[in-house]
Parts: C-alpha cells; sequence; structure tokens
C-alpha cells in the first residue's frame, strides 16, 4: 500500500509554481494596502468595504494575468501552507524572482 501525505494533494507543474510565485509578489502590496485599511479604524464601513472592493478586483487581475484563478490560487496557498516541499519550492521561486 503506497503511502502518501493527505495534505500534498496533486502535483504543481513547474509553471504553474512560477505563476504561483509571480501572483503572490503581485498580490503582496495590494495585501499589505487591504490590512492598513482594516486597521485604519476613522475609515467608515461603507468606505472599508469600498476600498477592500477595489483591492478584491485588484487581485482577481494579477490572478488572471498570471493564468491562475482565484480557487486555483487558493488551493495553492492551502498546499504551500500543509506541504513542506510545495512550501520549500514556492520560496525557491520568490527568491530567485528578486
Amino acid at each position: 500500500m503506497p503511502m502518501t501525505a493527505p495534505s500534498s494533494g496533486p502535483h504543481v507543474s513547474h509553471q504553474k509554481l512560477q505563476n504561483f510565485a509571480a501572483a503572490i509578489k503581485d498580490i503582496q502590496p495590494i495585501d499589505e494596502k487591504a490590512h492598513r485599511v482594516l486597521a485604519d479604524k476613522s475609515l467608515s464601513n461603507s468606505a472599508r468595504k469600498a476600498k477592500l472592493t477595489s483591492y478584491d478586483k485588484e487581485i482577481v487581475t494579477i490572478l488572471h494575468r498570471h493564468h491562475l484563478s482565484p480557487v486555483d490560487y487558493e488551493m495553492l496557498l492551502r498546499k504551500a501552507q500543509t506541504d513542506p516541499n510545495f512550501a520549500k519550492r514556492t520560496e525557491a521561486a520568490l527568491r530567485a524572482m528578486h
């Protein structure tokens, strides 16, 4: 009986890994802006929601530019959090981009 890690999931191709790493790199500044908006107590709820909605649209545009759907991106994020080998591959791809 073969032994496999339950969190490993399907293999991710080199190209998909590169797309994922590029998306992470491009999304990071938007994510940082979103965290600042969430922490800004001076914003009204509607202003906060409007800003976060615009950030979501930017993220979806970035994902499409990198040939990823939001579902693919979330799956790859979970895989990076639960599969140490994939996390190492992702970190190496990110380092290679700098």
